[in-house]
């Protein structure tokens, strides 16, 4: 009679993932997740400079067309609720409050917003006429000298942090703009217009 061998099943490895790879697979995402955050806010910042210019254009509009006809004089009395008041609606700039009491703030910086003001300026020698200057403060060097540069047909006369970047009847100076701009929030630009 023939013996009957014990049938032996091969033993299968399984297939799968060991805890310490599965550990080091979610240490690495969650390290890159955290990397992208710091590398996203700038991204959004640089991507609201096209709408940023377009607003600050629209709003610097409206105050040569309320001006019209006022004389020689007709921004001697600007400030920065009459301004707040024309950009109402803009999704980069927004307005609080109503009437005297309004502000404006801007969201061109990586933590919070800043105000915009807006202020009569002083006319060139040579120059008769009025002008008005509008100051945004804490903007994101992500927007620099990108907003400056977008904005400069609404705008005579602009500094980045003091320096002057386009000068009245003058062409936007580039380098200068970009050796003007500084890390982080830490920008201020000045448009002036007439």
């Amino acid at each position: 009679m023939k013996s009957v061998k014990a049938i032996k099943s091969p033993m299968r490895k399984q297939g799968g993932f060991t805890i310490l790879e599965l550990t080091t697979v979610i240490a690495i995402i969650a390290i890159l997740s955290i990397l992208s955050l710091f590398a996203l806010p700038p991204f959004v910042i640089s991507g609201k400079v096209g709408p940023a210019s377009n607003e600050l254009l629209r709003g610097m509009q409206k105050m040569r067309i309320n001006a019209e006809g006022a004389g020689m004089t007709p921004y001697a009395t600007a400030n920065t609720s009459t301004f707040a008041n024309l950009m109402r609606g803009g999704s980069v700039f927004t307005v609080t409050n109503v009437g005297a009491a309004a502000t404006l703030n801007n969201s061109m910086r990586l933590l919070g917003t800043s105000v915009v003001t807006v202020a009569p300026g002083t006319m060139p020698a040579g120059v008769l006429g009025d002008s008005y200057v509008v100051t945004a403060a804490n903007v994101s060097d992500a927007a620099c000298p990108e907003l400056a540069a977008s904005a400069q047909r609404g705008a005579e006369r602009i500094t980045i942090n003091g320096v002057q970047v386009k000068a009245p009847g003058g062409n936007y100076n580039g380098v200068a703009a970009t050796a003007a701009c500084t890390l982080l929030d830490t920008n201020t630009y000045t448009f002036q217009a007439m």
